[in-house]
């Protein structure tokens, strides 16, 4: 499951395959086949030609030469209506290019990046524990220090005293609340930058 992580491949939705449900990475993706559902991608989404879409897809940058039958278009950055594809739902973007013979059927909205994190933030989650590893992803290993064991020289028995009474046991301390930028760290936006940085 790690290889949700490798930046130098590309999931792949192959032509005469069909996907139903939420699907999120963070890898580059391209969809040849059918999709059925939301998908969040934080690096570059590809619709082939023959990749037909219905439900809401969001990505760093998208480039759309299928069919979409209904839903939403979410580009944080750019959207590319290829010749040829045909888009029945909204386009949000930052940027738009069209090229000739390319068909759509909605509303286009620039949208800003506090939107764009609103509506992409629940697919996000599904990402878990694979977010949570972008974190970890630059942190250099401290160097542990490791004492030799020396024998210790037993100790000279006590005199005999009176039985002390034993303290009550100390209560166990509280666990520390979550740093505020961890949630931050997993973000879309987030996750989009660290992707970006993988490409270069």
């Amino acid at each position: 499951m790690n290889n949700l992580l490798n930046s130098k491949e590309m999931s792949h939705i192959a032509e005469g395959a069909r996907f139903s449900g939420d699907f999120s990475t963070v890898q580059d993706i391209q969809i040849d086949g059918a999709f059925d559902g939301r998908l969040f991608c934080a690096g570059r989404l590809i619709v082939g030609p023959s990749g037909v879409i219905k439900g809401d897809i969001m990505a760093h940058n998208i480039e759309f030469n299928g069919t979409m039958t209904s839903g939403n278009i979410y580009a944080y950055d750019t959207l590319s209506l290829k010749s040829g594809s045909s888009v029945n739902g909204d386009l949000f973007f930052q940027r738009l290019a069209v090229e000739l013979d390319a068909k759509f059927n909605g509303s286009c909205l620039v949208t800003e990046a506090a939107e764009f994190e609103k509506v992409s933030a629940p697919l996000v989650s599904l990402l878990g524990d694979f977010a949570k590893e972008e974190e970890l992803e630059d942190v250099q290993p401290q160097p542990v220090e490791v004492q030799s064991e020396q024998a210790e020289p037993e100790p000279e028995p006590a005199p005999e005293s009176e039985p002390e009474m034993e303290p009550e046991p100390e209560p166990a301390p509280e666990p520390e609340p979550e740093p505020e930028d961890s949630a931050h760290k997993r973000s879309p936006l987030f996750l989009m930058r660290q992707a970006e940085k993988r490409r270069q």
